[in-house]
């Protein structure tokens, strides 16, 4: 629909044709109408209040804006903290359980060559050995902790 045929639709003032400012204001009115079918980009930033003028005049309700503000700081903190810890502690868990399957393989090769391993009284024998076996590229876990490894499968 366009202006031009539909004069009942405008306000009084562009209601007559015969006027001169009809065409400028007509022309106006479409700029407007086309400038408002585009979109737009809206950008909402949060702006600090004065925080000098805020402790003058609203001491209590400044109180309560550094509270929230102080509130939200540990938050964000303690999420960025939790998000770290829990990166290191997927890759030590998948440490771990590398070094639980290659414990837990060595042992099960030596339990094939010696019966006598397979006993429980056997443990620390079967732990020193599996020290002993441990591959050269890193260092092995303690007989201590090779123990704990075997004894929860």
């Amino acid at each position: 629909m366009t202006l031009g045929r539909h004069f009942s639709l405008l306000p009084r003032c562009f209601a007559n044709p015969s006027r001169k400012s009809f065409t400028t204001r007509l022309e106006s009115v479409r700029a407007s109408a086309a400038a408002m079918k585009r979109p737009t980009k809206v950008r909402i930033e949060e702006v600090a209040p004065d925080t000098d003028r805020l402790v003058k005049d609203h001491p209590a309700q400044a109180a309560q804006l550094l509270k929230k503000y102080i509130g939200r700081s540990i938050k964000g903190k303690a999420n960025r903290r939790r998000a770290i810890e829990e990166a290191l502690n997927k890759s030590r868990r998948q440490d771990a359980q590398e070094r639980k399957s290659t414990a837990l393989d060595i042992a099960a090769r030596l339990k094939q060559k010696d019966q006598t391993l397979r006993f429980k009284r056997k443990t620390s024998e079967l732990a020193r050995r599996i020290r002993i076996r441990w591959p050269k590229g890193e260092p092995p876990p303690s007989t201590r902790h090779i123990c704990r490894l075997l004894r929860n499968k």
